[in-house]
């Protein structure tokens, strides 16, 4: 969501600069609007986490776009304590050092770097295409980084909007008519997955 909203204003800036006359009053309307957003969603942790959760992304972003370095590391603090707090696997294997240096023996390279947590070797694999699926990706990437997985499951599914929610809500206008009003909410709600599975052809 805030790659697009920086875009939609950046874009707007631009519109603003190079035009004049009404259609300029509205677009100033609109990107004060924005604006009013930008604040909100700035400092929104669903945000942010979920832009790092993005594998395109990640923390490059916020360099990317003239972050400051303390504002990037107010991010990265507040990723790694909801993981920490929240999704942190600990390890109930040993240490591996065995095999370890029994391979940087063998093939004279250097040892696994097994002391990385799963938020520090996210960060070390080289970013994804602009076009990845998202939620494919963290499904291949469930054995490597599970809690990571279980993170990207409850963020990236979060909505940028209230527009679905709202067009499901007046999609149970349709069905729960006068005639049917006395339906359970258990069956209201098998009805309306249903007609979501059909239309998206799950």
């Amino acid at each position: 969501y805030l790659p697009t909203l920086y875009w939609l204003i950046e874009s707007l800036e631009k519109f603003i600069k190079k035009n004049s006359g009404s259609v300029v009053i509205a677009a100033q309307a609109g990107l004060d609007k924005l604006r009013k957003y930008e604040d909100i969603m700035g400092s929104s942790e669903i945000a942010l986490i979920a832009l790092f959760l993005n594998p395109a992304l990640k923390f490059e972003y916020f360099r990317e776009h003239n972050y400051t370095k303390e504002s990037i590391k107010e991010v990265e603090k507040m990723v790694l304590k909801v993981w920490k707090d929240g999704y942190e696997q600990k390890s109930l294997s040993g240490n591996g050092n065995t095999d370890d240096d029994f391979f940087a023996h063998m093939y004279k390279r250097p040892k696994r770097e097994s002391n990385l947590n799963e938020i520090e070797k996210y960060t070390r694999y080289p970013l994804s295409p602009p076009n990845v699926d998202l939620l494919n990706y963290w499904k291949t990437q469930e054995i490597e980084f599970p809690s990571l997985t279980n993170m990207a499951r409850d963020y990236l599914a979060a909505q940028t909007t209230s527009v679905p929610v709202e067009r499901d809500f007046s999609g149970g206008v349709d069905l729960v008519t006068s005639t049917r009003c006395s339906l359970k909410s258990e069956t209201i709600q098998a009805f309306m997955c249903l007609k979501s599975w059909l239309k998206n052809q799950i």
